[in-house]
């Protein structure tokens, strides 16, 4: 029984996980969704603090996504610090939205998981 309030004690003392989330795209409601999926986690009993974003961009002849109200900051990704900051990146976007990415952007991403950082997308 005292083994059980050690460890009980002990998860309740743990940090939260840092998440950064990565929204885009024109189909979904990418902002209230990825709220549902952090409240979902939350309730589960993970402990997390998300900063969300969007990162994406329209191609050409096709609309502004107009479901979403997050500011898009994609540049985020092209912090070195970023490992610092955050412990998983968690995105969610529609592939032909984020095609305005690049290299740099896409190295940020790798170089955040090469270091340690989880990143989980679909």
């Amino acid at each position: 029984m005292l083994l059980l309030a050690a460890a009980s004690c002990a998860a309740a003392q743990d940090p939260p996980v840092r998440i950064l989330a990565l929204v885009g795209g024109e189909h979904h409601a990418y902002d209230a969704n990825i709220k549902s999926v952090l409240d979902a986690l939350r309730e589960g009993g993970m402990k997390a603090e998300a900063n969300i974003i969007r990162i994406d961009a329209p191609p050409p002849g096709k609309p502004i996504a107009e479901k979403t109200t997050i500011a898009s900051k994609p540049d985020i990704l092209k912090d070195p610090d970023l490992i610092n900051k955050y412990d998983l990146i968690l995105q969610y976007t529609q592939d032909s939205y984020i095609e305005a990415l690049t290299s740099d952007h896409v190295d940020g991403i790798l170089h955040f998981v090469r270091s340690g950082g989880g990143w989980m997308g679909w």
